[in-house]
């Protein structure tokens, strides 16, 4: 992966602007440049990892959220292309890598190459899978293998692989490690000049399990972040926002780690971080509940016979561990993130009081009317 090369970058504000004519067709340069630091920021938090520098982190994201994730399959002319639902997806799944840490949770590492989308793909057994290729993957490599954990993985019947919210069709997380031992890896990444072609799965191969033709999708590209989240495409199309630059300055969120051992006492923070905690938990209880039943049903099965029954089980207990890891990875994240939270509110407070303080001087260092008379 190339890294991001730092540009000077036409304020993100500008931009917003340009959002009144129509997408160009693709082919069509799209002279902008843009700035990632503004404009993630409304989004997440840029932060400092040892390992690669500045990176961004998503807020407010669901539980058991992984990139490529919120959006959908399309077949473009750049073959598989994901189509985000997300506001930040027209650069975190195009430009860049994704890296789980496992004290932070998802990292972004921006990069300044544009791609359909940046996986790994698996397919075997009736089922499809894909994930976030790690920063040091040279994916055109020939036989390009990526060693990716299975929990970073979505897997889905092959059949809802083109689902609008194919999201909702994911396997539980803790069968991951069953479904990645099942499947074949089908990374495959070519660049033809300045163009990169994403052709994990052959397109007769898809049309075949999901049982229709498969027309290749035009792509649009958008002038700007705004024009992108206003004109979504329409039949036969997708919509991208590709800068011809990208670059600028980040704002580094720095974390004392001092602060994760402290509470914050807001009423308003601490209801809405209990909600999340509640909601995190309730997840977590539907997806024990949905794991069960799955390996109910592997039981079930006719060719469950008495030699299997022993496989099943220790494939199950896999399962169970894997679940319980999962677990800990969410609740780990969902602290981290309440800790940055509690920390912007913590910042934002201070400046509120060093603002109404500084007010307060200026007031008393006024002339008084009567000691302008005099």
């Amino acid at each position: 992966m190339r890294r991001l090369a730092f540009v000077p970058a036409v304020p993100f504000a500008f931009l917003l602007l340009a959002g009144s004519v129509p997408p160009a067709r693709a082919g069509v340069s799209v002279e902008v440049d843009v700035n990632f630091g503004e404009a993630l920021a409304p989004y997440g938090d840029w932060i400092q990892s040892e390992r690669f520098g500045t990176v961004w982190t998503p807020r407010s994201v669901d539980h058991g959220w992984r990139p490529y994730t919120r959006g959908h399959w399309a077949y473009t002319d750049d073959d598989w292309t994901w189509v985000s639902d997300e506001e930040w997806g027209w650069a975190t799944d195009h430009y860049g890598r994704w890296y789980f840490d496992a004290d932070e949770g998802w990292l972004w590492i921006p990069g300044d190459e544009w791609a359909p989308a940046w996986v790994a793909w698996r397919h075997g057994g009736g089922y499809v899978g894909w994930a976030p290729l790690p920063p040091d993957v040279e994916v055109f490599e020939r036989d390009v293998d990526p060693r990716i954990d299975s929990y970073a993985f979505c897997f889905v019947e092959e059949r809802y692989m083109l689902d609008r919210a194919v999201y909702r069709k994911f396997v539980p997380a803790a069968r991951n490690i069953t479904f990645y031992k099942l499947t074949r890896n089908r990374t495959y990444y070519v660049r033809d000049k300045q163009r990169i072609f994403n052709r994990g799965l052959d397109v007769r191969l898809v049309e075949g399990f999901t049982g229709h033709a498969i027309v290749r999708e035009k792509i649009l590209e958008a002038k700007s972040a705004a024009e992108y989240h206003k004109y979504r495409g329409g039949r036969g199309e997708v919509v991208i926002f590709k800068p011809h630059a990208v670059g600028g300055s980040v704002a580094v969120k720095k974390i004392d780690p001092s602060v994760r051992n402290k509470e914050e006492r807001y009423d308003k923070l601490e209801r809405h971080q209990q909600q999340d905690r509640e909601k995190l938990e309730a997840a977590e209880a539907l997806e024990r509940r949905k794991l069960r039943d799955a390996q109910e049903r592997d039981y079930k099965r006719p060719q469950a016979v008495s030699d299997e029954k022993e496989h099943l089980r220790d494939r199950h207990e896999a399962e169970k561990k894997a679940q319980a890891e999962h677990e800990q990875r969410e609740a780990q994240e969902l602290k981290v993130r309440q800790q940055r939270e509690s920390k912007a509110a913590s910042e934002s407070k201070a400046k509120k009081q060093d603002s109404q303080q500084e007010k307060a001087k200026a007031e008393k260092q006024k002339p008084r009317k009567e000691d302008k008379k005099n």
